[in-house]
């Protein structure tokens, strides 16, 4: 996990300035509103699915009480 993080970095830091000038200077439009999203949704994605399945019940132990007490 932690490689494919260092990876995942170095090639945002690799690219930002191609970003800069290509993306950030252009006009909005489809492309530039799905690339953004490509891009940025994966910083928070890990983040928030990790604390759901901490908090989620349903993500829990199959010996725990929890889901001894689920249908």
């Amino acid at each position: 996990m932690v490689a494919l993080r260092s990876t995942e970095v170095f090639e945002y830091l690799h690219t930002f300035s191609l970003e800069v000038e290509f993306i950030w200077k252009s006009n909005w439009d489809l492309a530039k509103i799905l690339f953004l999203l490509a891009r940025y949704t994966v910083i928070f994605d890990v983040p928030v699915t990790t604390y759901c399945r901490r908090i989620s019940p349903l993500h829990s132990p199959p010996n725990s009480l929890i889901t001894a007490q689920m249908p």
